[in-house]
């Protein structure tokens, strides 16, 4: 099996997919779905003493939803 042929297969291989999801998250702070990236789960709530408990929804669009 050449160079090409297992860099092929392994993105298939569910371990691999994971690895690079978590990966992902810690380097780029982002969790890729179908269409849209959200946000790490960190970043999801908040608080101050003024306001109290907040929730905040963020991410991005990923060229899914760009290319169609």
């Amino acid at each position: 099996m050449g160079i090409y042929e297992k860099v092929d297969s392994s993105k298939n291989h569910k371990p691999f997919k994971r690895e690079m999801a978590v990966g992902r998250l810690l380097f780029e702070g982002y969790t890729p779905t179908s269409r849209f990236d959200l946000r790490p789960a960190n970043t999801f709530y908040s608080f101050n003493p003024i306001d109290g408990f907040g929730l905040r929804l963020g991410g991005r669009i990923n060229l899914k939803l760009v290319n169609g």
